[in-house]
């Protein structure tokens, strides 16, 4: 069985960012001084859209003409650049191929696949401990928030011609 790190990080953050928006008690870190990310003119109306749902989710935003002050995150981001937490979230919605899943539903796998571990990273015993237990007591744990394999089997048949 081979698990994927980074899409099994994914859909415990995503599974764990949701619950939190349905019972609104997402947790936030303020920041000891706002940032500010400076978006486009163009860019507003969707930062509007997003706003109500990236602060259910620990954001506390304010969109003040071409500039977005950050002034708390997610506790879950914890080392993340906030700033580039958002930029990323505004190119997965560029370059998005889902168009079935609703808005919170998008928002929240973006902000999970910012906050996500990427694949390659080393982890210790505890940290893989940790996202198998997780992944396996979520409400998917074979797929992915955007709908891509977290686990691949392999009989021993598949292995034995793999490796002959």
């Amino acid at each position: 069985m081979l698990i994927d790190q980074y899409r099994a990080h994914c859909r415990i953050l995503f599974d764990e960012l949701m619950s939190k928006i349905t019972a609104t008690s997402a947790k936030s870190q303020q920041l000891l001084f706002p940032e500010e990310l400076e978006i486009d003119q163009s860019e507003k109306v969707f930062w509007q859209d997003l706003l109500p749902t990236l602060q259910a989710v620990g954001f506390d935003l304010l969109i003040d003409g071409k500039v977005i002050q950050i002034s708390a995150v997610p506790v879950v981001l914890k080392d993340k650049n906030p700033q580039r937490v958002l930029i990323d979230l505004m190119e997965e919605f560029r370059h998005s191929e889902q168009t079935d899943l609703d808005l919170e539903t998008k928002i929240v796998s973006g902000i999970a696949s910012a906050m996500a571990i990427r694949g390659g990273t080393k982890l210790n015993s505890e940290e893989m401990t940790f996202i198998i237990d997780a992944l396996f007591a979520s409400s998917s744990p074979h797929v992915s928030p955007r709908g891509k394999k977290i686990i691949e089997t392999f009989s021993m048949d598949e292995l034995t011609k793999r490796f002959n």
